[in-house]
């Protein structure tokens, strides 16, 4: 890893040069990144597993930034990008992110947190239960579909749909569908039944039919592929670099991407192939948008307390609705308020933002090391095989994502998270006592 993080801060260097061609960084910037990323998938496929959502997520956003780099509309906010060196920038905060979540992931290992479960007839309890409990969301989701239909058919976006036409309830069921893949991925792992294989299928399947078009779908995927290679040992490297997964993958994507054109062609008809190409521009909007707001330099200790960190009582000037704000055209920002949603993708630049470059590297290796722990503590429930301890650990895998991808650091502080951290290590401290004994 010395030659790789030597090669980041050659490129961070150089960025610094007004003289330096930015479009030659930021190619060189986006093939380092991926390289990067296969040396962590290399080096570890537990760590690598977990963080598999970010390191996607990071690389599709960086090229496509690249790409938008060259002039690309931003529709959102009404501008036009061009380049700035925003990809080499972000793309930098991005792998000392993942640095330091690999170091303190790698520095935790050596300790085992948990032993055994508590109990194994609550542990059965709980897997009937939660078995339960997706298959009825499982129905409820045809329900809805029978029932409202789906957002193709009144030629709306799934936000309009879930806010308007279906019960908004049922948009929070199909997201708790969505972790509970996490815990069927646990269960299919350890006990090998086909049952909870076809238990996935169905729980994707009926996300679909309720009209989710693709976050959902990769997000219950990777939360049930996790326990696979976590507790059998899989190799994820030659799993991933294997003709057989290249295929699938292709294929997966080439069904996404064509449900994505029906539905945009169910909403503007005509402009179908337009707004499905600016609605992937978009993926990049706000890291090239953050970038070119900041100002190079640190804000002020009070901003970063009050809309990075959460402490303020106003709940849309916390996160990515503050760097929204700030982006966005006032009219635009009180529409996407109003409506209750946000952009995509303001993380890690909103470090960029509030401490600026190459400042910012610093907090993006503390945040790399909390999010570490964070992905210790959900291997080690994982091997657990513990379903409480699951239940949690997917919560706070969750807020991870939130935190890294959509720039949501407040949620790090709030009690959810703080309470899933603090019955870890009870459990922990419980597990080793009666292993003692």
């Amino acid at each position: 890893m010395i030659f790789i993080t030597t090669s980041w801060l050659t490129l961070i260097l150089l960025s610094l040069f007004d003289f330096i061609d930015l479009g030659m960084l930021n190619f060189a910037a986006v093939v380092l990144w991926i390289y990067s990323c296969c040396k962590f998938i290399k080096l570890s496929s537990n760590f690598s597993v977990v963080s598999i959502t970010l390191m996607f997520s990071f690389t599709v956003t960086g090229i496509i930034c690249a790409y938008a780099e060259s002039g690309s509309l931003l529709s959102e906010i009404h501008q036009s990008a061009f380049l700035t060196g925003a990809t080499v920038r972000t793309l930098s905060v991005c792998y000392f992110v993942m640095l330091g979540a690999f170091h303190s992931f790698n520095a935790t290992s050596m300790i085992r947190f948990v032993h055994g479960q508590l109990s194994v007839i609550t542990n059965e309890l709980m897997i009937k239960f939660l078995t339960g409990t997706v298959f009825f969301l499982v129905l409820l989701m045809i329900y809805f579909r029978a029932r409202y239909g789906s957002p193709n058919d009144y030629g709306v976006d799934r936000f309009y749909y879930w806010n308007n036409i279906a019960p908004k309830w049922g948009e929070y069921a199909k997201f708790i569908l969505q972790q509970l893949s996490f815990l069927i991925g646990v269960v299919y792992a350890i006990k090998g039944r086909k049952k909870y294989l076809l238990i996935y299928f169905a729980s994707v399947l009926s996300q679909f039919l309720a009209g989710e078009k693709f976050t959902g779908l990769f997000l219950s995927t990777i939360f049930f592929f996790v326990p696979l290679v976590v507790v059998r040992g899989i190799n994820l490297w030659k799993v991933i670099f294997n003709a057989r997964t290249i295929a699938l993958t292709l294929i997966a994507t080439g069904i996404l991407m064509a449900s994505a054109f029906l539905s945009y062609l169910a909403i503007s008809g005509g402009d179908a192939g337009a707004r499905l190409i600016n609605r992937i521009v978009l993926q990049s909007q706000m890291w090239w948008a953050v970038d070119y707001y900041s100002s190079g330099s640190f804000t002020s200790i009070d901003e970063i307390v009050k809309h990075m960190l959460g402490f303020t009582d106003n709940p849309n000037l916390i996160g990515i609705r503050y760097l929204m704000s700030i982006v966005a055209p006032a009219d635009v920002y009180s529409i996407f308020m109003d409506r209750g949603i946000t952009f995509t993708m303001a993380g890690p630049v909103n470090l960029t933002y509030f401490f600026g470059f190459p400042l910012c590297l610093v907090p993006a290796v503390l945040i790399g090391w909390i999010s570490g722990i964070s992905f210790r503590i959900i291997v080690e429930s994982i091997k657990s095989g513990d379903m409480i301890l699951c239940l949690l650990s997917i919560k706070l895998y969750y807020v991870i994502i939130r935190v890294l991808t959509m720039a949501d650091v407040h949620q790090l502080l709030e009690l959810k998270t703080i309470m899933c951290v603090f019955v870890f290590i009870t459990y922990s401290m419980l597990s080793s006592i009666l292993y003692r004994k």
